[in-house]
Formats: structure tokens, C-alpha cells, sequence
């Protein structure tokens, strides 16, 4: 995931849940990253920062990649 996003992740701010994981960055940002598999994201559809982008007056921040 560093590679891909050409950050370093903080290991000392990572916050774990269920499927997801956020750490502050070396660029003073912040990523999170959600683990799902492949099977069940046709399934599941949209995820929250999806359904947010639709939604007018949502605060949200920028989405700056995706990959898998």
C-alpha cells in the first residue's frame, strides 16, 4: 500500500477496526484502507465513501486511489 501510494504509514497513529485500517502519513495526510474480498464487493455494492460522494452537503474527504 505505500508503495502504491508513494507514502510511509506512521506505525505509531494506525488505528485498527473490523475490515479497516487508518494511519497518518508522511505527507501530513491520512489513509484508510478497507479490506473486503473480491467475492463480496458485487454483493455488497457501494461502500461509504461511495454512498457519501453521492449524497449533496456530506462532508467527506478527498479519495486520491483505489486499487486492488
Amino acid at each position: 500500500m505505500e508503495r502504491s501510494l508513494q507514502v510511509r504509514l506512521d506505525r505509531e497513529t494506525v488505528v485498527r477496526k473490523r475490515r479497516t485500517m487508518g494511519a497518518r502519513t508522511d505527507r501530513d495526510t491520512w489513509v484508510r484502507t478497507e479490506l473486503r474480498g473480491f467475492g463480496r464487493i458485487g454483493a455488497q455494492g457501494w461502500n461509504r465513501p461511495e454512498i457519501a460522494a453521492d449524497l449533496s452537503g456530506v462532508a467527506m474527504p478527498s479519495w486520491h486511489a483505489g486499487f486492488a
